[in-house]
């Protein structure tokens, strides 16, 4: 109906504004990302939030002993398959920290910055944990038509 009355620009503009759903994810985290990836699915971003919620810290852990043990090509693989773990939650700047991480090792360059950079992301993910958790608990409240917990 917009792309009838509006030019394609301002129909874009309208639409990153307004999320079909009704849903409006926490500012914090990449609402225009997140709004992009699920439309008007919050039952699919429920599902891909819980599956966060209960793999990202056990996905965390087995990528620290991999990197304490030097394992890099093991460590590439694991980064690589974690990876988009985080923007599916909109956390898009840790997966890009990671495309940092998995391109230090796939050029075996500076990998002594490994360390510090993925204590950097585990610092993150633990900080924004409680946040993720929260959204996932409002959008199954939202989809039951209960009231958000803030």
């Amino acid at each position: 109906m917009l792309n009838k009355y509006l030019n394609e620009d301002e129909t874009e503009i309208i639409m990153e504004v307004q999320n079909i759903s009704g849903y409006e994810f926490h500012p914090s985290l990449d609402v225009k990302y997140l709004n992009t990836l699920y439309e008007s699915n919050i039952g699919y971003a429920i599902d891909l939030f819980d599956i966060y919620v209960l793999t990202i810290r056990e996905e965390l852990t087995k990528i620290r002993k991999v990197a304490d043990a030097g394992d890099w090509e093991t460590l590439r693989f694991q980064v690589h398959k974690i990876k988009p773990n985080f923007s599916m939650v909109g956390l898009t700047w840790i997966t890009t920290k990671l495309e940092t991480m998995e391109s230090l090792l796939r050029n075996n360059e500076n990998l002594d910055t490994l360390p510090a950079l993925l204590g950097e992301i585990v610092e993150e993910v633990n900080g924004f944990f409680p946040i993720i958790e929260k959204e996932l608990q409002n959008m199954q409240s939202f989809m039951t038509g209960g009231a958000s917990v803030n």
